[in-house]
């Protein structure tokens, strides 16, 4: 794991980037160690998945992008995704 970015309270904290190896790569937004705020998600095999993270989960509308496809949908307060007009 590869952090660079805040740190406050030996916790990673404000803007910065995560890499876990064989995981995939997270810039963005961090508050008492999680994601919050804006931030992407980038797998190794390349797709990434961009939102606002609360408290490290996905809220919100949800953009992923799979190569030059872009899909947008919102997530609904069961998880399930909704496709966004």
């Amino acid at each position: 794991m590869i952090y660079t970015g805040g740190v406050l309270n030996h916790k990673f904290a404000g803007q910065g980037t995560l890499k876990v190896q064989g995981q995939g790569t997270y810039v963005g937004h961090f508050k008492n160690g999680r994601f919050t705020g804006s931030g992407e998600y980038i797998a190794p095999s390349g797709w990434r998945i961009k939102d606002d993270f609360g408290n490290g989960v996905l809220r919100g509308s949800v953009q992923l992008r799979e190569g030059r496809r872009t899909y947008t949908d919102k997530i609904l307060k069961d998880g399930q995704l909704e496709y966004a007009h």
